[in-house]
């Protein structure tokens, strides 16, 4: 059964307010040694391409190191809006803290 770390989730909304997108509707769930982060992202400022925007997070464990990082592209040309989902593999359930920033071409 996967284990809720929604509440582990930290925003950057600085970068989100930079690159004109807000994230929204944001979820983490922990699946044996699987971590799945999955949200909306809203444009205020229309990507150009396919891979204009790009989401990231960043994974911590109970030291605060860093212990993975992932990160995909999301958004199409003039599209309002975009869901994405992010996995880390490999990481177990002494996660703190999973840092999600937006950065822009």
């Amino acid at each position: 059964m996967a284990t809720d770390l929604s509440e582990r989730l930290e925003r950057l909304e600085v970068t989100e307010e930079k690159s004109g997108v807000e994230l929204s509707g944001l979820s983490a769930f922990l699946d044996d040694e699987e971590l799945k982060v999955c949200g909306e992202a809203i444009f205020t400022k229309p990507p150009k391409n396919d891979y204009d925007v790009q989401v990231h997070i960043v994974v911590y464990d109970a030291h605060s190191r860093v212990i993975d990082k992932a990160s995909t592209n999301i958004g199409s040309k003039n599209s309002p809006f975009d869901a994405f989902s992010l996995v880390s593999w490999g990481v177990n359930s002494e996660i703190s803290k999973i840092r999600i920033y937006v950065s822009r071409d």
